[in-house]
């Protein structure tokens, strides 16, 4: 909602972080006749209540598989400063079915399970 109305000239950007976002945006804006924004609240955006979930869940859950969640030190249209490698173990994930649903837009065929997801 920030973004957009910064977008809209509703609020000021006087982050400086921000306003890296903000440019980068109106820039890519030129290559358009005509762009309109608008924000879309997470009642109305099962893919973004999918991913607070996930994070959300991820500090909850133990096993095999880690997520590691963290902030991006500079906008992600900038080139990162240094090679960064992940190296996760590959095999059955309790964030499979997460991951389904907000790749492919799938539920589980079992109806609890998809109720959970």
């Amino acid at each position: 909602m920030l973004v957009i109305s910064q977008l809209n000239s509703d609020y000021g950007s006087g982050d400086s972080r921000m306003l890296k976002y903000l440019s980068h945006v109106l820039k890519l804006q030129e290559d358009f006749k005509k762009v309109d924004f608008w924000h879309i609240g997470r009642d109305r955006n099962a893919h973004a209540d999918a991913l607070t979930a996930l994070r959300s869940a991820c500090s909850d859950v133990g096993g095999s598989r880690t997520v590691i969640l963290g902030d991006i030190p500079t906008p992600s249209f900038e080139p990162w400063q240094e090679d960064i490698m992940c190296v996760a173990p590959s095999g059955p994930s309790w964030m499979d079915p997460l991951v389904t649903y907000l790749r492919d837009d799938r539920l589980p065929k079992d109806p609890k399970a998809a109720h959970r997801v």
